[in-house]
């Protein structure tokens, strides 16, 4: 995985409907809801994807692949199911209140995304946090 220097503002359309968007999906897990809609107009949107062009110089965060129109948005943790390898099962929720979280997305290739890296996200240690109630902080990914 290469290292990625990013504008630490994020661009405006996450800076404008991230937090509402958000809100609802923390909402929607409080209400016991464990399966989630993203909205890929917003973690997707055109001017998100042309800033990560920009800070990953049009190369894949994990292949190094030039990356051109169909380069996908990809979430370092994945924001809809998680696992810790191939063997395991799929968690129910993934990392949803990290969907819009600008830290979260990078620029991949399409075959990184969905072939090798999908909703892959292992962990050093088996303290995964599991919800919006828990940090993140302390787990220690085995992708950097």
């Amino acid at each position: 995985m290469i290292r990625i220097h990013r504008e630490s503002i994020p661009p405006p359309v996450l800076a404008e409907q991230s937090i509402a968007a958000t809100q609802k999906l923390c909402e929607q897990y409080d209400a016991g809801k464990r399966t989630f809609n993203f909205d890929a107009k917003i973690y997707a949107a055109p001017q998100v994807k042309a800033v990560l062009k920009l800070a990953q110089h049009l190369k894949c965060c994990f292949c190094e692949r030039t990356v051109g129109e169909d380069g996908h948005i990809e979430h370092f943790r994945p924001k809809g199911a998680v696992r810790q390898d191939l063997e395991s099962p799929r968690s129910e929720s993934g990392y949803y209140w990290l969907a819009y979280e600008w830290a979260n997305l990078l620029l991949s290739c399409a075959d990184c995304n969905v072939r090798h890296k999908a909703n892959l996200f292992p962990l050093a240690s088996p303290n995964r946090a599991v919800s919006h109630h828990e940090s993140v902080e302390t787990e220690m990914p085995l992708f950097h």
